[in-house]
């Protein structure tokens, strides 16, 4: 009897093994063994999938990415909650990950500016990984502006604001390497008050 494989259950291991493994040890220290050993799959079973590490890397950040955005959508979808508050618990949610995962950003900066020094569109792929995120805090602005919730505004003027936030917090977790998460928090918190529409008099 022959045994069913659940291809995209196996990509999904090989992808989240794989991203550990970089976040451990960096991306020249991963191989394609390593890959195999940590996901209980021969080496060969990998290259089925991927057929460098290039690609490996690639799609393991897409999988982050896709599985984050998945949850921030659901977030975001929550009509029965003030948009404010469902727009603090997505950026929050977002700062959260990038706190726990600063070792992994760490390894997709050197990785793109490696990938920079060696002439590829870097600007294009940072924008592939992005796009769903500044989608969803321009929809979220946009909500609230229709709600009454936030002042008159451009939606994607804010969702600008709000995302150069987060990029700022990936500087300082990869560059100094001295993320203060409480300082974004509050950073967060002041632009959301700052959206909300003011309060009509008594």
């Amino acid at each position: 009897m022959s045994i069913v494989v659940n291809h995209d259950e196996r990509r999904r291991i090989i992808l989240r093994n794989a991203l550990a493994l970089f976040a451990e040890e960096g991306y020249p220290g991963v191989t394609f063994q390593k890959i195999a050993d940590r996901s209980g799959i021969a080496r060969t079973g990998i290259y089925k999938y991927y057929t460098t590490k290039r690609e490996i890397f690639d799609h393991a950040i897409r999988y982050l990415t896709d599985d984050l955005l998945l949850e921030l959508t659901l977030v975001s979808e929550a009509g029965d909650r003030p948009v404010a508050a469902r727009l603090e618990t997505v950026l929050m949610t977002v700062l959260g990950t990038l706190f726990r995962l600063r070792s992994v950003l760490t390894i997709i900066l050197e990785y793109l500016l490696r990938q920079k020094q060696d002439g590829d569109d870097v600007s294009r792929k940072v924008r592939r990984h992005t796009v769903g995120m500044r989608l969803l805090l321009r929809q979220l602005v946009r909500e609230g502006v229709q709600r009454g919730e936030f002042q008159s505004v451009r939606p994607g003027d804010a969702a600008d604001m709000l995302f150069a936030l987060l990029e700022a917090a990936i500087m300082e977790a990869t560059v100094s390497g001295m993320m203060d998460r409480e300082q974004f928090e509050r950073l967060v918190a002041l632009s959301i008050q700052r959206l909300r529409a003011p309060a009509p008099p008594h």
